[in-house]
């Protein structure tokens, strides 16, 4: 595979995964009531940083890819922060890692502000970003997603005393979503680690090093003096054509069906 190539499909990969772990199966913003639902899961603590460990596990309860994040909350909005080297998947070569880095590709930021039904997908290293938003034409939620909780038992999860709960987020058009949530009793129900299944996979996320304080609010504003996109395919061929300026080869003309 063409080296450029690798390192853009890293980076597609790498961009889906922070994007999605803004806010674990909450973002990015769909309809109005995001915050809200963002909100009941996180209780009162809705100001705090912390490193978040994500893992998504087979139907087995095999793993197949990991993450560590950097991951703060504001008033609602999200910020996580993902360098390539803190990654493990079998989607990723081995090399992929060292062309991203050189590439200036190898650390994403994703901001979600569901009152603005945005995500900013972040490059420091290439000095770019992009926006995505909710569908204009998405449907608004004529009221709140009811949201039942019931209480499974008493666990310690990661040294904290832990209240297990199943969550269960039904929107007005009666989808529903499942989350087990523990509750950490001595970090002011912080949830600590929550669990969710999508088809034949489930996501964990176990927060740790977990500080009750409110981060710096500049750290969720737009990027400044970095080039802007449109989508997250229009960074790409932007970050492609400033690597062949750079002598990198071009990509390979598509093979024929």
């Amino acid at each position: 595979m063409n080296k450029i190539r690798l390192a853009v499909v890293t980076a597609l990969v790498a961009a889906g995964w922070v994007s999605g772990a803004v806010a674990q199966g909450f973002g990015p913003p769909q309809r109005d009531d995001f915050g809200e639902q963002l909100g009941k899961l996180f209780g009162k603590n809705l100001a705090f940083t912390a490193v978040a460990q994500m893992t998504v596990a087979n139907a087995a309860g095999k793993s197949l890819h990991t993450m560590e994040m950097d991951y703060a909350m504001r008033d609602g909005n999200v910020r996580s922060v993902m360098d390539i080297g803190r990654m493990k998947t079998s989607d990723m070569p081995a090399e992929a890692v060292a062309h991203m880095k050189s590439l200036g590709m190898d650390r994403t930021i994703a901001i979600g502000r569901p009152a603005e039904r945005v995500t900013f997908i972040v490059y420091p290293g290439l000095k770019a970003y992009c926006v995505m938003t909710a569908p204009t034409g998405a449907p608004l939620a004529d009221k709140p997603p009811k949201i039942e909780r019931e209480t499974l038992g008493q666990e310690t999860v990661d040294g904290h005393p832990c209240t297990k709960q199943r969550v269960i987020i039904t929107d007005d058009d009666g989808k529903k979503q499942e989350v087990l949530v523990w509750s950490a009793i001595d970090l002011k129900d912080f949830p600590i680690q929550t669990q969710m299944t999508t088809g034949k996979q489930t996501m964990t996320m176990l927060f740790q090093k977990i500080k009750l304080e409110a981060p710096p609010a500049e750290l969720f504003h737009e990027p400044k003096n970095f080039q802007k996109y449109g989508t997250l395919q229009e960074l790409m061929m932007g970050a492609m054509q400033g690597m062949m300026s750079q002598g990198h080869p071009p990509l390979p003309p598509p093979e024929e069906p």
